[in-house]
């Protein structure tokens, strides 16, 4: 044998076989290498989370924050009277306990019209409610129970909700009895346009996901506590496919407006607010503007005052500016609105004025919010009217809480067109008794919408007459 050639190849070989062995050991030495750091970094991450109070923290403070609410959360089961099929199916929304009376809220959308009522606590034992009352231009209605004993939820009331706050939002999303979300303030003040019945609005918007049902539930703060209400959401109208389920825009009535009405729809007494008689706008942004007029960078600008207002009484004119209301600055028209509205009339207010470059401060004595309104729209169609007291329903030979009077009607304007005349006593529209400057303004309302009305008045002579409106200028 050559041992000489042996010798030579020797060297290659033993090469050939390291790198056999490399190959075929190589992609399991890498996987257990992988393996080793993986197993290594995820026992570390398991200790670390273990042992990380803050995280532990947080969720066990959501899981108390869901033990305080639940017991004060209700389902709410409505059923209406009516003709076909959608009139007999039951709808669903939520409410929350207010105080150990059995008085329970939620919105007034979702017990409109309801034939009966049925609630469920978080046993799920049913009761039937009764309605209280309700305010449609807030929303808000109120309910009782009176067969069990019940757990008011706790109100921050005097707390202050800001912008990044964390909220939680409880109710029954499609009927999800018991569910609970959470997100931020996203903001406040925000107008959605939803109210059609001459209310205002003044939201707070959450992303925490609120859905159909959760309508009436509660929104809470991190201490379990009522910082408002759900009651919508935004959507986008030209997306149908998710019009009605949430899309990050969530709407929520603030519990001062709900304990303002609340208190005096369980009192029993109808709902007043204050009211100034003025049209408002935040101070334009134009920094030139402001330098040439002198004006504040800051405030409410009063655009317009209406005749015989309180803002008119008090001397109030268009162009001052309102520095400062209740002790506050820096105020913007939705919450100067706010506050306004969350006080009685009768109530007296000190205002910071800037005017030709002064500060002046007038007090103003709040008139009747509702009724400011209501005239105010009465003047957009040109009349000016009220509602007969029983001595001159009497007079008039009619029972009495019956018939509004025309006091004015201004020429060229949609009443004058539409041959309305002072001095009529309006006692039907389209079928349904008029006995208040809200049933006039709700009865005439069609006419801004190009529809005709039918109208039963009493005539200058007495005598009771019937007159069609009809669309557009003319008798």
């Amino acid at each position: 044998m050559n041992t000489r050639g042996l010798h030579r190849y020797a060297p290659s070989v033993v090469v050939m076989i390291a790198a056999a062995v490399v190959l075929l050991a190589g992609p399991m030495l890498v996987d257990r290498l992988q393996y080793s750091q993986e197993s290594l970094t995820t026992r570390v991450a398991r200790q670390d989370l273990r042992s990380s109070s803050l995280l532990a923290q947080m969720n066990n403070t959501f899981e108390s924050i869901a033990r305080a609410v639940e017991p004060s959360v209700v389902h709410i089961t409505v059923e209406r009277s009516g003709r076909g099929m959608l009139a007999s199916l039951p709808s669903q929304g939520s409410g929350w306990v207010y105080d150990d009376q059995g008085h329970i809220v939620t919105n007034y959308h979702v017990i409109a019209d309801a034939s009966r009522i049925e609630v469920r606590f978080v046993d799920g034992l049913p009761h039937t409610a009764k309605v209280v009352g309700g305010d449609e231009s807030t929303d808000i209605a109120v309910l009782r129970i009176e067969s069990r004993r019940v757990v008011p939820i706790l109100r921050a009331t005097d707390t202050r909700v800001r912008q990044g706050d964390l909220v939680f939002a409880f109710g029954s999303p499609f009927g999800f009895e018991g569910s609970m979300s959470f997100g931020i303030v996203s903001g406040q003040g925000r107008q959605a346009h939803l109210n059609t019945e001459g209310g205002y609005e003044n939201y707070i918007q959450t992303d925490a996901a609120i859905n159909p049902g959760n309508s009436g539930g509660p929104l809470t703060n991190i201490y379990g506590e009522l910082v408002g209400m759900n009651m919508a959401i935004a959507v986008d109208p030209k997306d149908p496919i998710r019009s009605g389920r949430f899309t990050g825009v969530g709407l929520a009535i603030p519990l001062d407006i709900i304990e303002f009405a609340v208190e005096q729809i369980i009192a029993g007494v109808p709902i007043q607010r204050g009211g100034l008689g003025v049209e408002l706008r935040d101070m334009p942004s134009d920094e030139t503007l402001i330098a040439d007029l002198g004006l504040p960078e800051s405030g409410v600008l009063i655009e317009s005052v209406s005749q015989g207002s309180p803002a008119e009484a008090a001397g109030l004119q268009p162009g001052d500016v309102i520095l400062e209301a209740f002790g506050q600055s820096a105020l913007r028209v939705d919450t100067f609105r706010t506050m306004i509205h969350n006080l009685r009339p009768g109530s007296v207010v000190r205002l910071q004025i800037w005017r030709d470059k002064q500060l002046i401060p007038i007090d103003v004595v709040l008139g009747d919010w509702t009724l400011i309104d209501l005239r105010n729209r009465l003047e957009d169609l040109g009349l000016a009217a009220s509602a007969l007291t029983a001595e001159q329903a009497r007079a008039a030979g009619l029972p009495a809480a019956t018939g509004v009077r025309l006091e004015r009607v201004e020429p060229g304007l949609t009443a004058d067109q539409h041959g309305l005349t002072a001095s009529m006593i309006v006692l039907e529209i389209s079928g349904k008794p008029v006995a208040s400057l809200t049933d006039l303004v709700k009865g005439l309302d069609p006419l801004s919408r190009g529809e005709a009305v039918d109208m039963v008045y009493l005539g200058s002579d007495g005598q009771r007459r019937t007159r069609t409106l009809h669309v557009g200028p003319g008798r």
